[in-house]
């Protein structure tokens, strides 16, 4: 188990389709156009190409950073199309979480405050908590976004698998 997942709930996921690499990427991209999105609506944000995806769900009006982002590549396996990748937070909601983390220790033993080392511990506690919600295979916002993945590059939904060897087949 990696220090990512042990920390921050990362989990692998994995999306077949009987489509070729090629037209599952095309799929995909045309899906997270950013051309393409309408305001107040979630739709797929981010990129897609044969060798890398990086996506997330996201709308113009509300910005969360715990939101979960899918990042993985595309491979061919005996004639089937396979999308595997991490479901993950992002980076700086990562960074942001550790140093929140590391200040809680420095702002107990050093403040002259009980009351604010409590809070920044609160605060910490708090964020780590939301990412760990939000950061699952059971997250409303993981299945969300998932659903939206597979609805791309197959036309169908709900037939993804939260297990890094999966246990439904192609579509």
């Amino acid at each position: 188990m990696s220090l990512s997942r042990y920390l921050f709930g990362d989990f692998p996921i994995a999306f077949h389709t009987t489509l070729p690499v090629s037209a599952a990427v095309a799929r995909l991209a045309a899906t997270s156009d950013l051309s393409t999105f309408r305001s107040g609506s979630h739709q797929l944000r981010g990129y897609a190409t044969a060798s890398e995806v990086v996506l997330w769900e996201g709308s113009n009006i509300f910005a969360n950073p715990f939101r979960p982002h899918f990042h993985g590549s595309f491979s061919q396996e005996q004639g089937i199309t396979v999308l595997s990748g991490v479901m993950r937070a992002d980076l700086r909601t990562k960074v942001w979480c550790a140093v929140a983390a590391a200040a809680c220790p420095l702002a107990i033993a050093f403040s002259h405050e009980l009351a604010r080392a409590l809070g920044v511990t609160a605060i910490a506690a708090a964020a780590a908590l939301a990412l760990h919600l939000s950061i699952r295979p059971s997250s409303g916002l993981a299945r969300s976004l998932a659903t939206q993945i597979e609805t791309a590059i197959t036309g169908e939904g709900a037939n993804y698998s939260f297990k890094p060897t999966p246990l439904r087949g192609a579509a």
